[in-house]
């Protein structure tokens, strides 16, 4: 769930345009993921599939540095969470996009 919060606070602290696709496939491929690791109701709460799917609730980050620290925190936690494959190369790979775009601003 930290993963999600940190995605919601992202949406809202004003990243680059260039952020915009990638950081929209990396939503979407995490979502898929929980879907597939929880498909049925009651293996976790509605108030836990919610809070992972955009309600999460939003911490301020600030444009620049917090910014790349959350971006790298996400990176670190999919990379310890997920066994080293392919999908996750993809992902992180959109990951490292947000990141350079972020870091062209500063």
């Amino acid at each position: 769930m930290e993963i999600a919060a940190l995605l919601t606070s992202l949406e809202y602290s004003g990243m680059p345009y260039a952020c915009d696709s990638p950081f929209a496939d990396v939503r979407v491929a995490l979502d898929d993921w929980m879907n597939l690791e929880f498909p049925s109701d009651g293996e976790i709460t509605d108030e836990q599939r919610g809070a992972y799917s955009y309600n999460a609730t939003p911490i301020k980050i600030r444009k620049g540095i917090e910014q790349l620290d959350a971006i790298n925190k996400i990176s670190d936690l999919l990379q310890q969470g997920y066994a080293d494959c392919k999908p996750l190369h993809v992902v992180l790979k959109k990951i490292r996009r947000i990141h350079t775009a972020i870091s062209r601003k500063l």
